[in-house]
């Protein structure tokens, strides 16, 4: 996932403050929009028929039986990277636990609201780097250029460079 997952739940959490109807969007994100919203909505309702389907296997009257069958997983999180590889959302079995790992991730932080660094602490995902800033300017041609700026002293100072 290119986009740093803390910069996503934040971006989720601001949008659904109530912490409901999250899940397709984050599905849509997280996988660099190479499914399509309509997809990306149809895996969320499918694990939460999953989700139902596992509570009670004899008694479930869904049309993805056959599939979870055939699919398998003893918890959502086996069915969810066994879906993820088999449907071709992720490529190796290492992307696709990384994706449920903050999909889970993203569940515990907008519907039961605990804190993001604790969370993405417990399922050992890496945290973005904080944003840094950049000093930007406008060139002669009105173009917008990035400035350097030295780690040491005053940018605007001269530097005499000792000559050999």
């Amino acid at each position: 996932m290119n986009k740093p997952i803390t910069n996503l739940i934040s971006k989720l959490k601001k949008q659904y403050p109530d912490g409901k109807h999250w899940r397709p969007d984050f599905i849509y994100q997280a996988t660099q929009r190479r499914l399509s919203q309509d997809v990306a909505r149809s895996l969320s309702d499918m694990i939460d028929e999953y989700i139902e389907y596992n509570s009670d296997r004899a008694n479930y009257l869904g049309i993805y039986e056959d599939l979870f069958e055939v699919i398998g997983g003893e918890e959502v999180r086996d069915f969810i990277v066994n879906y993820s590889l088999k449907a071709g959302i992720t490529e190796s079995e290492n992307e696709a636990h990384r994706f449920v790992d903050h999909l889970l991730a993203a569940e515990e932080i907008l519907e039961a609201n605990t804190p993001l660094e604790g969370t993405l602490a417990h399922y050992e995902i890496e945290q973005g780097q904080p944003p840094q800033e950049v000093a930007t300017g406008i060139n002669q041609f009105g173009e917008d250029t990035v400035l350097e700026i030295e780690a040491q002293g005053n940018p605007n100072e001269e530097t005499q460079v000792p000559q050999y």
